[in-house]
């Protein structure tokens, strides 16, 4: 949804509170790239990908009102590599190696999310430890 200035002023007129959630959603938004960043720069690709799915199944689960068991995230591997910073083929490895993990299923642009839970258990030990040991 778009808001015309104007109309986000005369809200904010009649509404103060209006610029209370506005500058905390900014305030989310730049602790979310804060966190990819950060992520790109200490994080192994594992770790990476694995986030980057936990993220992407939890919204699809929430926008869509799924069950969380499993969850369909429609992006190839290419898009994957993209949007965590890392090249093709090494996004393609490591999908691979969860594959083979059981962590997941791939298909023609698609990743099936075996279970949401397991992917996140996965992703959170060696993510806290990559961070750390870069801190």
């Amino acid at each position: 949804m778009r808001l015309s200035y104007l109309d986000f002023q005369l809200g904010c007129d009649t509404t103060p509170a209006a610029i209370n959630w506005v500058a905390g959603q900014v305030e989310q938004r730049l602790a979310d790239i804060e966190r990819r960043i950060e992520s790109i720069l200490y994080a192994r690709v594992e770790v990476r990908i694995l986030s980057l799915l936990v993220e992407l199944a939890e919204t699809t689960i929430r926008a869509e009102g799924l069950p969380a068991e499993s969850v369909s995230i429609p992006l190839s591997q290419s898009e994957i590599a993209q949007l965590i910073g890392a090249t093709r083929e090494t996004a393609s490895t490591t999908l691979n190696r969860l594959e083979r993990r059981g962590l997941l299923r791939l298909g023609r642009r698609q990743i099936e999310v075996a279970s949401l839970e397991a992917l996140r258990s996965a992703a959170t030990p060696n993510g806290d430890r990559a961070m750390k040991a870069h801190a």
